[in-house]
């Protein structure tokens, strides 16, 4: 087994716990490369590393880390792998007392050459909260002055969604003016992706990994 294969249980646990270092960051238009502000594309650098050695540890991290029934992956290989995805809860928004979650749906795409991976922009395809209200069945007597309630059944479902800018109609991160209206929404989402990013760049080029 590569000794990069081997690794991958430790790189998943790092994951949420070391920094974070900005490769992109949110604007109303969409994520760009946070050193520019202005390309759709982060470059992790993995000098003396070939196409297909770098595929092949690309597509494997992802397929740890984001492997679950509604994630979707695609591939033509060794040049270009991607991934859509959900996940449960990965948003937060709001001040910590009433904060709220987010599951969301999103899509990257890695473009692969000798020595190094393009790591494209992220695109958030959805994020949305759902709610259930549970109606009390109606409450039985069983002597005077004593009922009882059978139970509860199944009441009103209620979708909150969530979206970067005023493209859509619906809560935004940022108004139609490009004034960033959620902070924490934004910051959860640059981190997520942020992570996910940095984790798969120190796992491509840590000592040893290759």
């Amino acid at each position: 087994m590569k000794k990069w294969m081997k690794l991958l249980p430790a790189v998943a646990a790092l994951f949420v716990s070391l920094p974070v270092f900005p490769q992109f960051v949110l604007t109303p238009q969409g994520f760009v490369n946070a050193a520019d502000g202005t390309s759709d594309c982060y470059v992790i650098e993995c000098p003396g590393a070939g196409q297909e050695e770098l595929f092949r540890a690309v597509s494997y991290f992802l397929e740890v880390q984001m492997a679950g029934s509604r994630t979707m992956f695609h591939a033509a290989e060794p040049d270009s792998f991607s991934v859509n995805a959900f996940v449960r809860g990965a948003v937060a928004d709001g001040a910590r007392a009433f904060r709220s979650l987010y599951d969301m749906e999103f899509r990257m795409m890695f473009d692969i050459r000798d020595g190094q991976v393009c790591v494209r922009a992220p695109e958030v395809k959805a994020m949305r909260r759902v709610t259930f209200d549970e109606e009390a069945e109606p409450e039985a007597p069983m002597e005077p002055g004593l009922t009882v309630r059978i139970g509860h059944r199944p009441g009103k479902v209620e979708v909150a969604r969530l979206f970067v800018s005023r493209s859509y109609v619906g809560d935004v991160i940022f108004n139609k003016r490009g004034k960033l209206k959620r902070k924490v929404a934004k910051a959860s989402l640059e981190d997520y992706f942020n992570g996910l990013t940095g984790a798969l760049e120190r796992h491509l080029c840590a000592e040893g990994g290759r």
